[in-house]
């Protein structure tokens, strides 16, 4: 059957024009009419729009109102109807394209989809199931990067990423600390590596250097004169970047400015313009060499408290560990944002704070053995403060996304172990009555135990307190701060600051 000259003017134009809809056609060329009335499409003034020129306008509106959708529609019906019945022309098979040309116009939630052609839910699902695929693999690969010795430094230290790329640490003011105020100075650690270092002055002392000539007033004589007069802090800073950071440069001037002390902080080999390769061995020697240069200045170890921050609460740990082991108590420790281990982090840690970053291995057969075959770098906190000998404050936000706080209260409970009754075992036989009501008894025994031994304080609008006194060794303190605020960098909260001061006597 030969086509009617409307239908294949319709077919050619939707050729042309790349299937659009017929709205973009001119249908003043088509002169349909039908017996009732005549199919003009600019006589009927409910459409609100002319189609006509549409195609070439830019500024053609493609918003339509509900008037212009039913006229259409009837558009359609009225051309379906004359060319069936005045040429005998088929027009059934328009119909699809037809559909699909008035959905085009309409919300997606308006649009039935059952309506679609079944091949295309097919080439869907294949193309989300081909992106899952592909996620998966990407996973892999990454997690299989990251047992890399290498791969795995880079990623723990994080000790390349500089945000700044700005390195001139002998131009301390050029990161917003105060003329005068901070020492650039180099010391050796124990294995002759060369570390970078601040020496930051207590706020009552800068007052007394002259503001105008700096220069003159910087020198190891300054240093010793600050630590005879004022306590010092030895700042051991996470991973990223290095001792300039801005948010660190925030936690020195709080330090110093609120509670009046001295800070020295240093960049691990590695980092800034410190040389060698970090390894926990070497950071381990760094802190210690930090410690050391304190103390041939003149300090003394009641006078230095000891603050770590994320990463840096681990290398804290250690140092204060093999101080204890030397029979050297400092003035106490300090562990902001801690972790209990970097094995425990890795099962916890969640990106963004919402994506579990290594759940999924835990349903792979022997994945968990194979990381821990293949971590290198083995912080664990949890196992080593229990030698701590000195006086620990643990401060942690709860709206900390790169560490949860439940590390902190690990470590808390590691501390306070000595002092309750054992912890409660999973019963050998699941389905024993009598195992499950044993284990509750013991479980509300150490909760009633650890209520006497705790004193808890609700600080109004800040967070909680929690603290109790180790009789066991030398009626030390230890505190457990969360803040509802703060985040990771907990240090540069006022309150915590305040909480530091109280403790330990710079009040």
């Amino acid at each position: 059957m030969q086509c009617h000259p409307v239908v294949a003017y319709v077919d050619e134009k939707r050729r042309e024009c790349g299937s659009l809809p017929l709205r973009y056609l001119d249908v003043q060329e088509l002169q349909i009419e039908d017996e009732d009335e005549e199919m003009d499409y600019e006589s009927d003034e409910s459409a609100e729009f002319s189609p006509g020129g549409a195609f070439d306008d830019p500024e053609f509106d493609r918003s339509f109102t509900p008037a212009a959708l039913q006229y259409h529609s009837n558009f359609f019906q009225r051309l379906e109807r004359w060319s069936s019945s005045t040429h005998g022309v088929d027009t059934t098979s328009l119909r699809p394209q037809r559909q699909l040309e008035a959905d085009w116009m309409r919300p997606w939630w308006e649009i039935d989809h059952s309506r679609r052609e079944p091949e295309v839910c097919f080439y869907g699902l294949l193309a989300m199931l081909a992106g899952f695929l592909g996620l998966c693999v990407s996973y892999m690969v990454a997690v299989g990067l990251a047992m890399i010795p290498v791969v795995q430094t880079y990623i723990t230290y994080a000790h390349r990423i500089d945000f700044f790329g700005y390195t001139k640490f002998d131009h301390p003011e050029d990161y917003g600390l105060a003329p005068g105020k901070t020492v650039n100075l180099h010391i050796q650690s124990l294995d002759s590596t060369t570390l970078g270092a601040w020496f930051i002055f207590a706020e009552s002392f800068r007052h007394q250097t002259p503001l105008l000539a700096p220069a003159q007033s910087h020198g190891p004589n300054d240093i010793r004169s600050a630590i005879k007069a004022r306590p010092t802090i030895l700042y051991l800073h996470g991973n990223t970047g290095t001792r300039a950071l801005p948010v660190r440069v925030t936690v020195y001037t709080g330090l110093t400015g609120r509670l009046d002390v001295n800070v020295f902080t240093i960049d691990y080999r590695g980092f800034g313009d410190s040389d060698g390769h970090p390894t926990v061995d070497g950071v381990t020697r760094d802190a210690r060499a930090a410690w050391d240069y304190l103390m041939l200045q003149g300090a003394k170890p009641q006078d230095v408290l000891i603050v770590g921050h994320s990463l840096g609460t681990a290398i804290a740990s250690l140092l204060a560990a093999d101080l204890a082991r030397d029979d050297v108590e400092p003035r106490g420790l300090v562990l902001m944002s801690a972790f209990s281990s970097i094995r425990k982090l890795m099962d916890q840690y969640h990106l963004f704070g919402f994506l579990p970053l290594l759940r999924p291995l835990t349903v792979v057969p022997f994945a968990p053995r194979v990381l821990d075959w293949s971590l290198k770098h083995r912080f664990d906190t949890l196992t080593i403060i229990p030698h701590v000998k000195t006086s620990v404050l643990l401060a942690h936000g709860k709206n900390d996304w790169d560490i949860p706080h439940s590390h902190s209260t690990a470590l808390f409970d590691a501390l306070l172990g000595p002092y309750l009754p054992a912890a409660p075992t999973i019963s050998e036989d699941p389905l024993s009555v009598h195992g499950w009501l044993h284990r509750k008894a013991r479980k509300d025994l150490r909760a009633e135990r650890r209520s006497t031994l705790v004193q808890t304080t609700f600080i109004r609008r800040f967070g909680t307190l929690e603290e109790f006194v180790d009789q066991k060794k030398g009626g030390r303190r230890v505190s457990m701060l969360k803040t509802n605020a703060g985040g990771h960098d907990i240090g540069r909260l006022e309150g915590v600051q305040d909480a530091i001061g109280k403790m330990f006597g710079f009040y």
